[in-house]
C-alpha cells in the first residue's frame, strides 16, 4: 500500500482558504452609462406612444355616423373574409 500522496489528498479536505476582497473604491470612482442619441429618441418615441390613447375616438365617431346614416355599405363577405384573415 502505498501513502505517499497522503498530504495531496488531505489537502482536498481542509477548510478553504479565505480570499481578502478588493479594496474598496472612493465615490470618485464611480459607474457611469451613457446612453445614444438613437437610444435617447426610442426612450422619447415610446413615451409619446405611451400618451396616446388606445381607441381613436375621432375615427370611431366618424364610421359610426357613416353607418347610420347608411353611407357605409359593407357586405357580410367582406366581413367575414376580415375576420379570416385575422384568424
Amino acid at each position: 500500500m502505498n501513502i505517499g500522496r497522503i498530504s495531496q489528498v488531505m489537502g482536498a479536505y481542509q477548510a478553504p482558504k479565505v480570499r481578502q476582497s478588493a479594496p474598496k473604491r472612493s465615490g470618485a470612482d464611480k459607474d457611469e452609462v451613457l446612453i445614444s442619441s438613437e437610444g435617447k429618441y426610442l426612450d422619447f418615441a415610446k413615451k409619446m406612444a405611451a400618451q396616446l390613447p388606445d381607441i381613436r375616438e375621432d375615427k370611431v365617431a366618424a364610421v359610426t355616423k357613416r353607418l347610420e346614416s347608411g353611407g357605409l355599405n359593407v357586405s357580410a363577405s367582406m366581413v367575414a373574409n376580415k375576420m379570416l384573415d385575422n384568424i
